[in-house]
């Protein structure tokens, strides 16, 4: 995912999903947008699980997470969080796109789930949170930072095994982490 390809799609050099090769022959897509990218992969076969490599930048959306993918943002892969980066055009920086929805939505189907090293930061103090997990198991959130934020998680209806560790919590509200109906 890069947010640059939106430019290059409208000056009609490229298509969202156009595929590539590497020189090495690696095959890749590219997509402009996360939620682009989340969607190619749930139409994918079930015993495959794609990895979705975010490039560095801002991406002002809200995302669903419909199945299983691995999610990995230009700071993923370090041992810690870190606040103040030495250069901030090396973050993946989610932004929720309205005021009061959640930042990233994982669904039931999404079991077995990573997110790592991207930055989140809520619209406003209207959003609900930065995360919202219903019925998905086996879920793993880590080298994240969350910014201004009333709550990291909202719901956990039937869901299990949440993995948060190693992520970053700075500018925050009220309740880290609050469950509903568990």
């Amino acid at each position: 995912v890069s947010e640059c390809w939106a430019d290059e799609v409208t000056a009609g050099r490229g298509t969202e999903g156009q595929t590539f090769t590497s020189l090495t022959g690696c095959t890749f897509l590219v997509y402009s947008t996360i939620q682009g990218a989340c969607t190619h992969a749930a139409t994918l076969a079930s015993d495959f699980v794609p990895s979705i490599w975010i490039c560095p930048g801002f991406y002002e959306e809200n995302i669903t997470i419909s199945s299983t993918v691995h999610i990995f943002g230009a700071g993923a892969m370090r041992q810690e969080a870190d606040a103040s980066p030495s250069d901030e055009r090396q973050l993946v920086v989610v932004k929720n796109a309205t005021t009061t929805s959640d930042a990233i939505t994982i669904g039931a189907a999404a079991l077995f789930s990573t997110i790592e090293g991207i930055h989140v930061i809520l619209r406003s103090s209207n959003s609900t949170a930065c995360f919202d997990i219903d019925a998905a198991d086996n879920i793993t959130i880590r080298n994240c930072t969350f910014d201004f934020y009333f709550r990291m998680l909202d719901r956990f209806d039937r869901s299990s095994d949440i993995l948060v560790e190693r992520n970053l919590f700075i500018r925050c509200g009220l309740d880290p982490i609050e469950c509903y109906e568990t």
